[in-house]
Formats: C-alpha cells, structure tokens, sequence
C-alpha cells in the first residue's frame, strides 16, 4: 500500500509516496518516490529511493547495527529520472500517472482508437 505525503508548497508539483515492502524481526525493507516539478519551464524529475530500516529499540545493539549495515549494502538502490513522463515508472505504477491528466487523456485516446 502506498501512502502519499504532502510535499513542498513552493514548488509547482511535490508528491511523495513511500512503502513498506516487507519487515523481518527488526528490519524493514522500504521504498519511496518523490515527484517534483520546479516550475513550469522544468519537466517532472522523479526521485527514487529503497533500503532497510531499523526498529528504533535495536538501535543500541551492535550485532543489529551491523546486519543493518550489511542489508543496507546489498538492498540500497537511490536514482533520480530527469523527466518522468517518459520512463517505465509511469507503466508499471498506476498512482504516477494519476498526477499527470495528459497522460490519463492520451491514454484513454489510445483506447478509443483515436
């Protein structure tokens, strides 16, 4: 389930949605992307993001400290898309192209046959 967080005023477009994959014990694997649009001369830039967390509680021991390390070496993944509007996000995650009407429209035309 994706939840969206409110973004940034100051910019044209600012949403961010994030996830929780799945948790083992006291470790969470996670993702998140962030849309944002400086101003209406910019195209959309998509900020990507996944890694594990940690349980707060765990946080003082080290044995946890270094699995956490060690999860974080091999599931950390961070880039960002300078324009969003052509990559394969908006096909494989629905909620993107909810942000975007001209892509729901020339969708929705490509369906009608138009």
């Amino acid at each position: 389930m994706w939840l969206e967080d409110t973004g940034n005023i100051n910019f044209k477009l600012d949403k961010r949605f994030r996830r929780k994959i799945f948790s083992l014990g006291p470790f969470a694997l996670w993702e998140s992307f962030r849309i944002i649009q400086y101003n209406d001369m910019n195209s959309p830039n998509l900020l990507y993001r996944r890694g594990v967390g940690i349980s707060e509680k765990y946080m003082d021991y080290k044995p946890f400290i270094f699995v956490y390390k060690f999860l974080n070496k091999i599931f950390y993944s961070e880039y960002q898309v300078n324009n969003v509007k052509n990559t394969k996000f908006i096909k494989r995650y629905s909620f993107i192209k909810d942000i975007f009407p001209d892509i729901k429209r020339n969708e929705k035309l490509e369906k009608l046959g138009i």
